[in-house]
């Protein structure tokens, strides 16, 4: 490999990848004909702490994604009504003020059923990421839902799994 300097290069070693599974519980969240070749996201990323918006919203953007922020569930109920054209996913922190991304997902979900607008890919983000807790966020109509702090290479999963609706997907992304 020729540097731009004209020095030679050694070629960069090979990134280690792993396998990554994960299942989702509606594959119904995109029909076919919306899933894009193009696999940059626009996200919108709901969370109140702003440490955590600038950690996630970097990590995402690295990996390619256009990430909008707001920071609670009556902001992102805002953003997805006048916006959600231009919306792939949300990334809904479960505890926030003002209202929280349980309520906020149920608000969409109702919007959604009685406007008959397509259901938009809803990941929860929680510290409360236990067993039977799943359940809490599936009831109010998330598609997914990751502990805090999460791994990006998980989150890249459940981002691409939700956005093109598959139950399972198998993708290799580079360790961190």
């Amino acid at each position: 490999m020729v540097a731009k300097d004209g020095t030679q290069q050694a070629p960069s070693p090979v990134t280690p990848k792993e396998e990554v599974t994960l299942s989702v519980k509606d594959p119904s969240i995109v029909q076919a004909a919306e899933i894009s070749v193009d696999l940059t996201k626009r996200i919108l990323l709901v969370e109140d702490n702003l440490v955590n918006q600038k950690v996630a919203s970097r990590l995402l953007q690295k990996h390619g994604h256009i990430v909008t922020v707001v920071g609670d569930g009556v902001q992102a109920i805002a953003a997805v009504d006048a916006n959600r054209d231009n919306i792939d996913l949300i990334l809904m922190d479960i505890q926030m003020p003002i209202m929280d991304g349980l309520e906020a997902t149920r608000r969409i979900r109702e919007q959604e059923a009685r406007d008959g607008l397509r259901k938009m890919p809803i990941i929860g983000l929680t510290a409360h990421a236990m067993r039977g807790y799943e359940d809490t966020c599936f009831s109010a109509g998330m598609d997914s839902y990751m502990g805090k702090p999460f791994e990006i290479r998980k989150l890249l999963a459940a981002i691409e799994m939700v956005a093109t609706g598959k139950q399972e997907i198998h993708i290799d992304v580079p360790e961190e």
